[in-house]
């Protein structure tokens, strides 16, 4: 493995004044030195924290950053048992602001000092783990860590393991569309052990655009604990993960926190869980008025809050509001019901939040429609036991059913059809323009073919001609019309779709192909 780094070097504490005018990768030496986080320790204190599992593949070809409903989990405490019997653990990315892995890892009880510049990039968390050994893990999948993917712009601190970074030197806005598209994705996604193997120097790779040949040239980093790498907006980039070499025998684990997105000091603290330095935010001249500034999205650090206790402190302490609306018009209850935060439901209740119909703006979606798009059965039947409707209809007419059939829910679609359908057949719950959730379930499919695929089989079992059924008007489509069905199988192959699955739909294209 080249040792090296082709990005912009800084060294801390100097370097984290110029990090926030980069615009190109950069790797901060030195950055997290006096931070005591380390995989044992968050097991010792957070051990029975649980840890969302999902495939690497899916998650590096843009699909959503969610834990789908199928997707395994673990904890903490199992996850280090099962590497350090030299059992192969799979990987964790996990996004979720109320997991509570990040404030584990960087929150009070450690003594974490974050710099002001990682707080305001810090919108949304990043908690990473990898095994950091040889061989592939459960099915044969390479769990080391990501193909290339893009998000916004986003930083990593490295506390334990090793992580080599490839990533586009240049920003690339989109990828070609036509018949080049697939050969230039296809690129990007190559496995990331053949990324290691043959780019030992820095190098370029092409594809033709319309007849153009461009060249992206290729940046390679290596990042060791302590360091902290930062990543621009929208810059494709991958990590391949590795032992420490120099770390204690039979560490293999890399962890590494981090953050996503624009955020304001006092909400990237709050994200973090680091209610001292709230605190002593608040303490100065500027922190009340601090506590109540606004990202981009128009969000308070109520809307980011991790948990409870954090959302407690901001409003009693910090007296940050609990029902300001961000500019999409959704309130902390909102945050809260998409995150599955039952505990943060709960203390709003308390406080006179009104949890079962505050709508958002003109799309009228009520807390049970959050729920259902963040997949969260556990949210959504307490809110239905407490007051709230789970067969409310939005503006566009969309009820929660709709949206657990865009996110692929079946576990949320059979509670919602027989509760929310009053009896009601599968069909007659349509929104406004007369879609049914067969047509919400393939909406979703772009985003995530195989979940899709299993909303509609389970859609298919309860009523078979949904598939077919157009929506109103003369021109209305059946759901199957609608399938993206260009590179499905690929799509299929990669995330190692059961034949079970793969057969049913094969069978039941063709019969609508002969119906229609």
């Amino acid at each position: 493995m080249r040792a090296g780094c082709d990005f912009a070097v800084l060294q801390a504490p100097d370097g984290f004044d110029q990090l926030s005018a980069q615009r190109r990768p950069t790797l901060v030496r030195n950055a997290t030195n006096g931070w005591r986080t380390t995989l044992e320790a968050l097991v010792a204190r957070h051990g029975e924290l649980p840890l969302p599992l999902r495939p690497p593949l899916t998650v590096a070809r843009g699909q959503s950053f969610r834990v789908p409903p199928e997707g395994r989990r673990t904890t903490l405490a199992a996850w280090s048992a099962r590497q350090r019997e030299g059992a192969r653990a799979p990987l964790v990315f996990d996004t979720n602001v109320s997991s509570g892995l990040l404030g584990a890892a960087l929150g009070d009880s450690l003594g974490v000092r974050l710099p002001a510049v990682l707080a305001r990039v810090l919108q949304t968390p990043l908690f990473s783990l990898a095994d950091g050994g040889e061989g592939a893990g459960d099915g044969g999948e390479e769990t080391s860590g990501l193909a290339f993917h893009r998000h916004d712009r986003s930083w990593l601190a490295l506390l334990s393991g090793r992580k080599t970074w490839f990533v586009t030197a240049e920003r690339v806005e989109a990828l070609p569309r036509g018949a080049e598209q697939r050969p230039f994705a296809a690129y990007l996604r190559r496995p990331l052990a053949e990324l290691e193997r043959e780019h030992t120097a820095r190098t370029t790779f092409s594809f033709n655009d319309e007849g153009v040949r461009k060249e992206y040239e290729l940046l390679r980093c290596e990042q060791r604990p302590g360091d902290v790498v930062y990543i621009p907006a929208s810059t494709w980039h991958a990590t391949y993960s590795a032992a420490d070499p120099d770390g204690a025998e039979g560490s293999g684990a890399v962890l590494g926190v981090g953050g996503m997105g624009e955020s304001t000091l006092a909400m990237g603290l709050a994200v973090a869980g680091q209610t001292k330095a709230l605190a002593e935010l608040l303490a100065t001249s500027a922190g009340p008025a601090a506590l109540r500034e606004t990202n981009a999205a128009g969000e308070l650090p109520t809307h980011r809050a991790p948990s409870a206790a954090v959302l407690r402190w901001l409003s009693e302490a910090g007296g940050v509001p609990l029902t300001t609306a961000d500019n999409a018009g959704k309130q902390p209850v909102h945050a809260a019901a998409s995150r599955g935060d039952v505990a943060q439901l709960v203390f709003l209740e308390e406080r006179g939040v009104d949890v079962r119909t505050a709508s958002l703006g003109r799309t009228r979606q009520q807390p049970t429609h959050f729920a259902a798009a963040g997949r969260s059965l556990h949210a959504l039947i307490w809110l239905h036991e407490h007051g709230g409707d789970v067969g409310a209809a939005a503006a566009s007419g969309q009820l929660p059913l709709h949206v657990a059939a865009l996110v692929g829910d079946v576990p949320m679609l059979s509670w919602l059809v027989e509760l929310a359908g009053g009896g009601q057949s599968l069909g007659a719950l349509r929104s406004s323009d007369g879609a049914n959730a067969a047509h919400f379930a393939v909406a979703g499919a772009r985003r995530d073919p195989p979940t899709a695929l299993r909303a509609l089989m389970w859609i298919d079992k309860r009523d078979g001609a949904l598939l077919t059924r157009p929506t109103a008007g003369e021109e209305g489509q059946a759901p199957l019309d609608l399938w993206p069905g260009e590179g499905f199988e690929e799509m299929a192959a990669l995330a190692k779709l059961d034949a079970v699955f793969a057969s049913w739909w094969s069978e039941k294209l063709g019969q609508a192909r002969e119906e229609l």
